[in-house]
């Protein structure tokens, strides 16, 4: 089920075991731990350790742009023209890119790079996530809820695919359901800006103004661990 309800609470992560070094949701836990606790600099640092001691692995790249991306979208799309020049089998500077694109509101551009990124062996649910916002972005809205949909139903307990349904959803669900998961992914990830931002949105629309203010400045105040 793509239903948030079942979405455990955020554990906390201070370091990562040699198992848990190229893992997407202990990296997603540890950018939620350092950022929640004001340590997005240290954060940086140790990621970029970690990608200059093993620069050839594009997946180094990739975690280390995900932690820059809220900060700074340009200077990470600069870090991710880097990876391909490093980075051997560089599919995840294109899942990079393509998230960075999208932050830079170049939907065309993100879905040229998702393509690139298959074609060099890419598949997870994250991709076809990217790939539904990149495809709302263009205005192919029933496109985007299905790829939304397969992505949920291939990991349905990932921030990025619930996001990416809920964001997709938008119009053709019940409010209150799409705002009801999007309270528990805050919850789960209180540093995610996007996940306030589309709150404000969906409490606009059912014209709950004092819910949608207080989300909107949670999002603008929010660090980013959802980049």
């Amino acid at each position: 089920t793509s239903d948030a309800t079942a979405l455990p609470a955020a554990p906390v992560c201070r370091d990562l075991s040699p198992e848990q070094r190229q893992d997407h949701a202990a990296h997603r836990c540890l950018r939620h731990t350092f950022l929640a606790d004001g340590r997005r600099t240290a954060l940086l640092a140790r990621l970029a350790k970690a990608r200059k001691k093993a620069s050839k692995d594009a997946l180094n790249w990739y975690f280390e742009g995900r932690a820059r991306l809220a900060a700074n979208p340009k200077r990470t799309l600069q870090h991710f023209k880097a990876c391909h020049k490093v980075a051997h089998k560089p599919r995840w500077c294109f899942v990079g890119e393509a998230l960075t694109l999208l932050r830079l509101e170049r939907p065309r551009e993100a879905l040229d790079r998702i393509q690139r990124a298959r074609t060099k062996g890419a598949r997870p649910p994250l991709l076809r996530a990217i790939e539904a916002r990149a495809r709302l972005g263009i205005g192919e809205s029933g496109r985007a809820l299905g790829l939304a949909r397969q992505a949920a139903g291939s990991d349905p307990d990932d921030y990025d695919v619930l996001l990416a349904l809920t964001e997709c959803s938008v119009g053709r669900e019940d409010l209150s359901r799409g705002m009801a998961r999007l309270e528990l992914l805050i919850e789960r990830e209180p540093h995610g800006a996007a996940a306030h931002l589309l709150l404000a949105e969906l409490a606009a629309l059912r014209q709950s103004t004092g819910r949608a203010v207080k989300a909107l400045q949670s999002g603008v105040a929010a660090d980013g661990g959802d980049a």
